[in-house]
């Protein structure tokens, strides 16, 4: 019995130890669990900031590359030009049947120099020497008011010596079609549009008599994405909306027709009006272009005698094709 009872004892002994162990062992588990919860948010966490924390850095160091690059275009001292990286250029390349290889030579986003190896037009031989200006396509318009005179600009550019007049111009931005653009450039240089611009800027609640730029081009740009997408059409290589009865499209041209250089859409606007206060006048003050502008107003017969003013085909061209139009 006594043994017995020993035995018993012993047993009880060592379940109740086994038992006290078992509690142990589940406690340890529950803590492990927990301990493996936390560090798996814990990494888990970590790995997100550390995601974001790239995006952002990458984010910032774009940002400061452009500012960088921004500096080193435009900076008060220094005398080498600064060449941006390559893949810069923000337009197309161009290339034909012809066409064997490109190797650019250099570039900014708004041109590039290549040079092409071409096939001959004997089919046989290649030349591969055949230097290619890339550029953004552009549009110039001739801006004329319901009096039948034009608004034109006087100024300097780099590549002409003494000042001359020009139209309205600029380049096509990737996300527009050359009408768009259009409109755009009158905006911003003259503050000027159609007719039908101003309506429909009247129908998002803006006041021609506003003094402030920053809203009526704000204003605008909201008039030319809801114009995009109830235009429900594609305008294709510079057509003009059927409304717009006072554009006129004169025509798309290869600015040197082996160089390269960009498309130039050539357009007339008629019946100009103001868009904005003082829209068209001297006293105007546009926005998009740091040059210096000085809006001049000329009659067709005194366009016609200053035609050899205006010192740049492209400007020649579309002016000549306006008057052209109007006879």
């Amino acid at each position: 019995m006594n043994s017995r009872w020993q035995s018993l004892k012993y047993e009880h002994d060592e379940s109740g130890s086994l038992g006290k162990n078992e509690k142990k062992s589940s406690e340890f588990l529950k803590i492990g669990s927990i301990r493996c919860s936390l560090v798996f948010v814990a990494v888990s966490s970590f790995v997100l900031i550390c995601l974001l924390l790239t995006d952002v850095i990458h984010f910032t160091g774009f940002s400061l590359d452009v500012e960088e690059s921004q500096k080193k275009r435009i900076e008060p001292s220094g005398t080498k030009p600064y060449l941006p990286e390559k893949g810069t250029y923000k337009g197309n390349t161009w290339k034909n049947e012809r066409t064997i290889e490109v190797t650019t030579l250099g570039e900014t986003p708004f041109a590039r120099c290549d040079v092409h190896s071409v096939m001959n037009e004997d089919g046989k031989t290649i030349i591969h020497d055949w230097l290619f200006l890339e550029e953004i396509n552009a549009i110039n318009v001739a801006v004329m008011t319901s009096t039948g005179n034009f608004i034109i600009f006087e100024q300097n550019k780099y590549a002409i010596s003494g000042r001359t007049f020009s139209p309205v111009g600029g380049m096509i931005n990737s996300d527009e079609v050359p009408f768009d653009a259009a409109r755009r450039e009158v905006m911003e240089e003259l503050g000027m549009g159609s007719s039908i611009s101003l309506q429909e800027m009247k129908t998002v609640g803006y006041d021609e008599n506003s003094l402030d730029n920053e809203v009526m081009e704000n204003t605008f740009r909201q008039i030319l994405d809801k114009s995009k997408v109830m235009r429900g059409e594609v305008l294709i290589d510079g057509e003009v909306p059927g409304k717009e009865k006072d554009w006129v499209h004169l025509g798309t041209y290869r600015t040197a027709a082996n160089r390269g250089g960009g498309f130039t859409y050539s357009y007339l606007l008629k019946n100009a009006v103001p868009l904005v206060r003082n829209g068209g006048l001297g006293s105007f003050k546009g926005s998009g272009d740091d040059e210096e502008q000085k809006i001049l107003v000329f009659s067709q017969e005194e366009l016609m005698k200053n035609l050899h003013n205006f010192k740049e085909i492209k400007w020649v061209a579309t002016m000549s094709l306006s008057l052209l139009h109007l006879r």
